[in-house]
């Protein structure tokens, strides 16, 4: 697993359990702050795709060989996984916000990022 795929993880993860406990403020404002650096990992990574580009910002922390598992960009997520953490980093910003239903538009991203898992899932299964 990639490190900044593993920290999209860990980062979501904990903003949803400090979201749902509204009674601090602090554990709001940190809630928020990891759900925006989810979607910042997505976004980030999906401009690097959409660029072509090699920053080099996949590689701060660990550095992977150059030919790890016959990777172009090595230590870069998937273009999926990237979508699908930007997808949940704005379904996290949007969960606690009352205004306009964004409610509803936050579970709506969150199926979409949930069929998007599920169809890599069976791609796996089929080889595909």
């Amino acid at each position: 697993m990639k490190v900044n795929t593993a920290l999209g993880f860990v980062f979501s993860g904990l903003s949803l359990f400090l979201l749902k406990d509204r009674s601090s403020s602090v554990k709001e404002f940190a809630g928020y702050l990891l759900a925006s650096l989810v979607t910042l990992i997505g976004f980030l990574s999906i401009i690097e795709y959409l660029a072509g580009t090699n920053p080099g910002i996949d590689q701060l922390i660990i550095q992977d060989e150059c030919q790890a598992m016959g990777t172009v960009y090595p230590g870069r997520m998937s273009i999926n996984t990237a979508l699908n953490f930007l997808l949940i980093g704005i379904s996290l910003l949007l969960i606690n916000n009352k205004l306009f239903n964004m409610l509803t538009i936050s579970q709506i991203f969150s199926v979409i990022a949930g069929i998007i898992g599920f169809i890599a899932i069976i791609g796996h299964i089929y080889q595909a």
